[in-house]
């Protein structure tokens, strides 16, 4: 099941290309400490595994998970050196009046 954590911009880009809604409010949230927060790539890919191992095993096979998760790893780890501080975002979007199905 391929991941991927959109920036505001993209996400901004993808509503207004859907056409259907229209952005009332976008920012950014303060950040929330949480009682326990993945430290590493290893512990994100240890997490992932676990949550999502059996499900690819079934469509793909069990050989393939030890790889899997290696790189999967090494791709976070490559992207914790590249990336910015994290940002939760807030959005409330309204459907555009001319989308609205009346039953």
């Amino acid at each position: 099941m391929p991941l991927y954590m959109a920036s505001p911009k993209e996400f901004e880009d993808i509503i207004k290309q859907n056409g259907h809604f229209e952005i009332e409010i976008m920012e950014g949230l303060p950040e929330v400490k949480a009682a326990y927060r993945p430290s590493s790539p290893e512990e994100v890919s240890r997490g992932m595994r676990a949550v999502m191992g059996e499900l690819i095993k079934a469509h793909f096979g069990h050989e393939i998970l030890d790889d899997l998760f290696e790189l999967f790893q090494e791709k976070r780890l490559a992207e914790a050196a590249d990336s910015g501080p994290e940002l939760n975002l807030f959005m409330l979007l309204m459907l555009k009046k001319d989308n609205v199905v009346e039953i």
